[in-house]
This record gives structure tokens, sequence and C-alpha cells, in this order.
């Protein structure tokens, strides 16, 4: 009896030391995290033209963010090419260290087609592993050529010889308007 006690303490002991080997040898678990900071995005675009961004993340995470291993993604809708592209590089020189802030600036083209557009990005790891807090959601109206109240002229029709006497019609069209004019 006495040796059976002897062998479970000696056995409690051995695995009580294997277990504190094993966690003191174990490192960190890798994890990835990050919080939006800033972003900043005109309020409103013209179709196909380019513009300048900015957006600042904060690696709240204890990996380090490198162009080889990481980028920013488009978001709502995931992987969207609204803005001409759906990932965004980490510049070459710019190791985001845990603590440290990420600011992006680059260059958007907008949509081709009028609308309102979600303009929204979250941090993303090779494999395509998204983590953290995406940027804030904005919403940017896209129009046309100029704005809505844009009167470019399109079409004016006019009778060939104008004369004394009976009426004329002279019909203007332009991008928003259009205007028919009756001279007596």
């Amino acid at each position: 009896m006495k040796m059976m006690r002897e062998f479970h303490s000696v056995t409690i002991i051995m695995l009580l030391t294997i277990l504190l080997l094993i966690a003191s040898s174990t490192s960190v678990l890798a994890a990835d995290n990050s919080q939006a900071m800033a972003q900043f995005a005109p309020s409103s675009m013209e179709t196909g033209k380019k513009y300048n961004v900015m957006i600042q993340f904060k690696n709240t995470g204890n990996t380090t963010w490198t162009s080889s291993s990481y980028t920013l993604g488009s978001k709502n809708p995931s992987n969207n090419q609204f803005w001409g592209k759906k990932r965004v590089k980490i510049s070459s020189d710019n190791a985001v260290r845990p603590g440290d802030t990420l600011t992006a600036k680059f260059t958007v083209t907008a949509p081709s087609k009028p609308g309102d557009y979600n303009f929204q990005w979250q941090m993303l790891r090779a494999g395509g592993d998204w983590f953290g807090q995406k940027s804030p959601n904005i919403i940017i109206p896209v129009e046309g050529k100029g704005n809505k109240n844009n009167a470019d002229f399109v079409l004016q029709e006019l009778p060939g010889l104008v004369k004394v006497g009976p009426p004329y019609t002279v019909l203007n069209v332009g991008q928003n308007f259009t205007v028919k004019l009756i001279i007596k």
C-alpha cells in the first residue's frame, strides 16, 4: 500500500513536471488583429476619375505586418472592384509592428456608372484570411460627367431659314434639360 502511494506521488510529480516543460517551451501563438483609426475619401466622385484616399489601421495583434504577407482588401461586399482594385499592398519599406499604425495612401478610380457605392476596407493576411475591424463604411455618390446640375449642351434643332411671319420652334437639349422655344 505504501509503495502504491509512493508510485502515485511520483507519477503526479512527473506529470506536473512534463506539463511545466511543455508550457514553458510553447511560444505564444501568433494573433493578427487591427483597429480602424482613420479614413479619408472624397464625399462624392465623378465617374472614371482618379482620387487620392488614405486609410489608417493600428496593429493591435502580436504579429508584424509586411508587404509579402499582408494587404488591405475591399469590403462591402468583400473583394469588390468598385474602386478599380480589390487589394492595396503595404509599402515594402513599411513593416508595421504590434502597436504601430499603418497609413495607406493610394489612388482609386471612381466606378464607370453613376450610383451610390460603399467604400470600406479591412486588413487581410496572405491566403485570404480577413482580420480585425473594418474601416467605417462610407457611401460615396458617384455621378456622371460634371455634377447633378450639369447643363452641357447636347443638341439644338433650328429651322433652316427664319423669316418674319409664321412661328418657329427651336429645340435645345442639354445633359439635364430640354427647352422648347416657340419664336413668333
